[in-house]
């Protein structure tokens, strides 16, 4: 039996992979891989890519849910079948399938198809609600930054006093 490799990922900086990391080293994961503030839709991710790389015949590539290796039902079946034509395992902790019976290819694949479905479903929530402020009358987006002024001349130009300029400056480098 090869080694077992894990893959651990969450999708921003604010999220942290400590949970997968346990549950992976539980699983007896000797190397995991983990992408921290990248999205499952990228195809490409620093150590996914790595850990892809690192994988050879025999090894299992471990993750926690089946989301964190990847959101497209297309990329992650690809994806999967190619780990079993090299003779790599492929498990996920949260959903329990063999990826070497029809049954278990089958319930893999619905499956993913419910973890497309959960991401679509999340996206649109986040577009509506994104709508919904915006017809509030509330601003997104990041603060203006007024960079590089350097003469009060310049801030005439902006319709604004030195004062506000150079208070807009200080608070846009906290």
């Amino acid at each position: 039996m090869g080694r077992k490799v894990g893959y651990a990922r969450v999708s921003t900086g604010k999220q942290d992979t400590d949970m997968q990391l346990k549950l992976l080293k539980e699983a007896g994961c000797e190397i995991i891989f983990q992408d921290i503030g990248i999205s499952g839709k990228k195809k490409s991710r620093p150590e996914f890519d790595k850990c892809l790389a690192f994988l050879e015949a025999g090894d299992q590539l471990i993750v926690y849910k089946m989301d964190r290796f990847g959101r497209g039902i297309v990329f992650v079946a690809d994806l999967v079948e190619k780990l079993l034509a090299r003779g790599v395992i492929f498990k996920s902790l949260t959903e329990s399938f063999d990826m070497s019976t029809p049954v278990g290819k089958l319930m893999f694949n619905i499956m993913a198809s419910f973890a497309q479905f959960e991401r679509e479903n999340t996206v649109q929530r986040i577009k509506d609600g994104l709508d919904a402020a915006k017809a509030r009358g509330k601003k997104l987006g990041r603060r203006k930054t007024y960079a590089d002024i350097s003469s009060v001349e310049e801030g005439k130009l902006l319709g604004m006093s030195d004062r506000q300029i150079y208070r807009r400056l200080k608070n846009a480098s906290r």
